[in-house]
């Protein structure tokens, strides 16, 4: 259901990218839309999320007909649903040229991947642009914020911004949502689960963090540092 933000957070194997990716793939469907995909920094097409859309897009017969992938000066590469005109388009929020997004009339979704490295400073200049172009404060037609994260710290400005204060900030304004592995498990594949229950097994609050979820203790960062 519509909502001004979605975050989705958890650790590895939930699905959680999967699913926004899937849901945006549909949306795009709906109505002609502007979809704007964003990490702290863009460093390059491979390393975003267009290989999942293009994953997703190419597991699905019907799917390949309508959605192209292109390429040009303003949005560099972007996938297009050529039935309604939607575009998914990628970028970094620390990268952001403001006269780009104001001439991509209505972003519709925003989707923030690694929603744990964005930083206060990029969402406060980012973000504004964004909800600015051309959609105004109006909830029911304004930019939609969707967010997926694995925490890290509680120090994290999304985290506090919606995990530990987001319900009491934005009430209804907010779904905030919770996921595991075990939300995923009928699509973990044999070795995924088996490397699941091996760090379970070997190290359990490394376990709780990496696939439950769960933030680092500051007596276990110096432990974790060479793991990310």
């Amino acid at each position: 259901k519509p909502c001004q933000y979605k975050v989705y957070y958890g650790g590895r194997d939930s699905g959680k990218s999967t699913m926004f990716a899937k849901a945006l793939l549909r949306l795009s469907f709906d109505e002609k839309c502007n979809i704007l995909c964003c990490r702290e920094y863009f460093k390059s097409i491979g390393r975003s999320v267009y290989s999942l859309f293009m994953d997703i897009i190419n597991s699905v017969d019907e799917y390949k007909h309508f959605f192209k992938s292109k390429e040009n000066k303003m949005l560099g590469v972007h996938i297009e649903n050529t039935l309604t005109g939607s575009i998914i388009f990628f970028d970094g929020l620390r990268d952001i040229n403001v006269d780009n997004i104001k001439s991509v009339h209505g972003i519709k979704y925003l989707w923030i991947e690694e929603g744990h490295y964005i930083s206060a400073e990029s969402w406060d200049i980012a973000i504004p642009s964004i909800r600015g172009s051309g959609w105004g404060n109006d909830k029911k037609s304004g930019c939609e914020i969707w967010v997926t994260m694995n925490p890290k710290y509680e120090t994290d400005f999304l985290y506090n911004e919606f995990i530990a204060k987001g319900k009491s900030k934005y009430g209804d304004d907010l779904i905030l949502k919770k996921l595991s592995w075990r939300h995923n498990y009928e699509h973990l594949s044999e070795e995924s689960y088996k490397n699941i229950i091996k760090c379970r097994n070997d190290d359990y609050e490394k376990y709780m963090h990496m696939y439950e979820g769960e933030c680092l203790r500051k007596s276990n960062v110096h432990v974790f540092s060479r793991d990310f």
